[in-house]
């Protein structure tokens, strides 16, 4: 069988120089020659492998191959027993909570009581016009209350025109008597007045509208001939040209005269 194999090697390997008439001759034979190669190379293969001792069983029966016999079966793994489900808490196992601690702290050393806040201040006004109504009184007062300390200094200095120029053209004087008349006794008296005293308390200014206010207070006068203590009097002040001027002198509450 091997002497055939060869011997058709060699007719497929022929030379290409060879006889032209020979290759046309043997081109019909070659696809089945080509089977015939196949199916023979086939049948050789599997008589070999049928000669080879326990190549063929071992790819017969792939099952069949055996394990050494000197390797030991690894043993059998024990099964893991699952966790013993905990035993339920009973009450009787519970700790009781701890009793609440009393308080120690005397009463006396007790936190102090919140102290009361302070009264709020007042919101500020935002009306920009009231604002301006309050600056305007707050000056005016300052006004008026600078004109009656400066009517008390000229009646102490005994300044008799610096006095007089307190007084409005329209100043009615006490006891009904005429303006002229007035100022001629004052120009004679207030000189002579030396060693006189004079103090105004319990002032109170009160506005009765933009031009006109009110000055109460209680005088006590005194000179060595004459004195007068706790007279309760008024003046009327009104705005003029810019300057504060007495119009009415009243007197609300004699005092008591010694001489």
């Amino acid at each position: 069988m091997l002497k055939s194999l060869k011997n058709l090697g060699q007719q497929f390997t022929h030379s290409p120089q060879q006889d032209r008439g020979w290759r046309e001759s043997n081109r019909k034979r070659y696809p089945g020659l080509l089977i015939l190669t196949l199916a023979l190379m086939t049948l050789g293969f599997t008589v070999m492998l049928g000669q080879v001792p326990g190549i063929g069983d071992a790819i017969q029966a792939p099952s069949a191959i055996k394990a050494p016999a000197d390797r030991k079966p690894l043993p059998a793994a024990t099964p893991i027993a699952p966790p013993a489900a905990p035993s339920p808490i009973t009450h009787s196992e519970i700790a009781p909570a701890p009793a609440p601690i009393a308080n120690s702290i005397p009463a006396s050393e007790a936190a102090p009581a919140p102290v009361a806040s302070a009264p709020e201040a007042p919101a500020p006004v935002a009306d920009s016009a009231a604002i301006k109504a309050q600056s305007r009184a707050a000056s005016r007062y300052a006004v008026v209350e600078s004109t009656f300390n400066a009517w008390q200094q000229a009646w102490r200095e005994r300044n008799v025109d610096a006095y007089l120029g307190f007084y409005a053209d329209a100043f009615v004087p006490p006891g009904g008597i005429a303006r002229t008349e007035w100022v001629k006794q004052r120009q004679q008296r207030l000189p002579r007045q030396t060693g006189m005293t004079l103090t105004m308390s319990e002032v109170r200014i009160t506005a009765k509208d933009e031009s006109n206010y009110v000055v109460q207070f209680v005088q006590d006068f005194s000179i060595p001939s004459f004195s007068e203590f706790g007279t309760h009097k008024e003046l009327h002040l009104r705005e003029e040209a810019g300057a504060w001027k007495i119009v009415q002198e009243i007197v609300l509450t004699p005092g008591s005269p010694t001489r």
